[in-house]
């Protein structure tokens, strides 16, 4: 079969936000503002497909596709901050969002959703006694989390080799927003010399999760992202950063940074084990140093960023699995001048291969995939000059 294909697609969208500030009563600042977001995405296709010779068991797909598809998103938000003490303060108020997605084309009706939310503002920060280096935050939120404008837009992607594992893929113009509440508790503990050291624990409670969900229909397997069910994620995030001498006085000059974060999450739709977000991240670390050497103005370091994967229990019928990912940056500073400095980098010093396996078992057996992503190594030189 001779399949030819012509598509393109822009993107487009802008923001805007505002902030206003008064203190209309002694140890209060009131605080009014808002902000917004506008994206549209715009999609062309044409497929003329041609069967040859003894083809004519195949089944030609013509296409004459149009689609677009936007994204409005306003919010505006009056809160109060409130000093009630030196060591105590709160910030409390009232948030309102609202989402406007459109999606349009030659092939479906035009849709469109409108949506919004009240939502509390609420943080507090107490800073603890006989400590000028501790405080602890806490704060409540409500929050939408809008879908894509190409998620919007139902073009399928057409698979060159159609299975339960490698399926089609269409948008969804009824996509709804997603709607979560959130606490937050956080400690910080500052050091000397710009040292932090901070643990953040955090839940969601999300309404209309989005899920991908696979159908057949007219020989065809295709994923369609629709809303479905509810979903509680939470997890445990730990910081750190400071200077090496900040802790151990003759040490080279070096600034270290870490983090380390725990994440979980349960879906009401899916059955265990492992029914988790399926983008959510279960352990990720990342560990920096930059040393800055004393004699000379150069400057080196590098970034260590591990991310664990895992298996993930999709639907009743679908898993997938993916190897944890290891991804290492090196660089060398050279100043010669406050105004002229030369940057040597390399990117994904350890080029690992992404790899991911998708599994889809039913009464009739089990069907596994596997990918594997190359990566490269990125060399990079810049030298930037000041006027």
């Amino acid at each position: 079969m001779q399949r030819t294909s012509e598509s393109s697609s822009t993107d487009k969208g802008f923001t805007w936000v505002g902030k206003y500030t008064a203190p209309f009563f002694t140890d209060h600042s009131f605080v009014a503002g808002w902000d917004g977001a506008f994206s549209k995405r715009s999609d062309i296709r044409d497929q003329v497909d041609v069967l040859l010779g003894t083809q004519n068991r195949l089944r030609p797909i013509n296409l004459n596709e149009d689609f677009d598809a936007d994204v409005l998103r306003i919010a505006a938000y009056a809160q109060d901050e409130w000093a009630v003490s030196k060591a105590f303060s709160v910030y409390f108020g009232l948030r309102w969002e609202g989402l406007t997605t459109r999606s349009a084309g030659n092939t479906y009706a035009k849709v469109r959703n409108t949506s919004s939310v009240f939502s509390p503002v609420l943080q507090t920060l107490w800073k603890l006694p006989d400590s000028k280096n501790d405080q602890v935050r806490f704060g409540i939120s409500r929050t939408y989390k809008a879908p894509s404008t190409n998620s919007l837009i139902p073009r399928r992607n057409i698979s060159n080799n159609n299975t339960a594992t490698s399926a089609d893929s269409i948008g969804n113009p009824n996509l709804k927003p997603e709607l979560a509440w959130g606490v937050d508790t956080a400690f910080e503990h500052f050091l000397t010399d710009g040292g932090l050291l901070s643990a953040n624990i955090y839940f969601r409670h999300i309404n209309d999760i989005t899920r991908t969900i696979l159908t057949f229909q007219n020989g065809l397997y295709t994923n369609t992202p629709q809303n479905v069910g509810i979903a509680n994620t939470y997890g445990l995030e730990l910081e750190a950063k400071f200077p090496l001498r900040s802790i151990i006085k003759d040490a080279p000059n070096i600034e270290f940074r870490s983090n380390l974060s725990f994440n979980g999450s349960r879906l009401s739709t899916v059955p265990g084990p492992n029914n988790r977000l399926d983008s959510q991240t279960p352990v990720s670390a990342n560990i920096g140093l930059d040393y800055k050497f004393d004699s000379i103005p150069l400057t080196v370091g590098g970034n260590f960023n591990f991310q664990n994967a895992g298996q993930v229990r999709i639907s009743e019928t679908q898993t997938s699995y993916g190897t944890p990912k290891r991804v290492l940056d090196l660089y060398g500073l050279w100043k010669f001048s406050p105004k002229t400095s030369l940057r040597l980098s390399a990117g994904n010093a350890l080029h690992q291969d992404n790899i991911g396996e998708n599994t889809f078992t039913n009464q009739a057996g089990s069907l596994r995939q596997i990918n594997t992503t190359p990566t490269h190594v990125a060399l990079r030189a810049l030298l930037e000059m000041r006027f």
